[in-house]
């Protein structure tokens, strides 16, 4: 079993009714937070909830410490900012994920430097994306 925190601010609370892999929030006001709370699941549950969990469920999963190459490979190909900075930001994100996050085009400038920092960066990958980051503009916003 792999408990979660869910970061509350990236959940539509106000969509009805919210599902979290298979199990609806309850409909109590304790859950309307700007924190976070608390998801258990089954470790084979995991690479579902990489690919079609929420938001918040992957950008949770991107930064576990019971993170395996498996998990971070999936969440490296993910299309949200969000999860991508996670695990960037994750110390247990292999080397193989991270290239893989390297190419992925949802990856913001900020990911980028995240994974030049990171301590499995190797240094091709560094000079590959220090290169890369020097030679673009800072994109807007995303």
């Amino acid at each position: 079993m792999t408990t979660l925190l869910l970061n509350a601010s990236l959940l539509n609370l106000h969509q009805s009714p919210l599902v979290l892999a298979t199990q609806p929030l309850p409909q109590q006001d304790s859950i309307k937070t700007t924190g976070f709370f608390r998801l258990t699941v089954s470790d084979e549950a995991l690479p579902i909830l990489a690919q079609s969990g929420t938001l918040a469920v992957r950008e949770a999963l991107a930064y576990t410490k019971r993170l395996n190459t498996a998990l971070a490979l999936i969440l490296a190909n993910d299309a949200d900012d969000h999860v991508l900075y996670a695990l960037a930001h994750n110390p247990q994100t292999p080397l193989v994920a991270l290239e893989h996050l390297a190419h992925n085009p949802h990856a913001s400038r900020q990911t980028l430097q995240a994974v030049c920092q990171h301590r499995h960066c190797s240094q091709t990958l560094y000079d590959t994306l220090t290169q890369q980051l020097q030679t673009t503009n800072p994109p807007a916003v995303s």
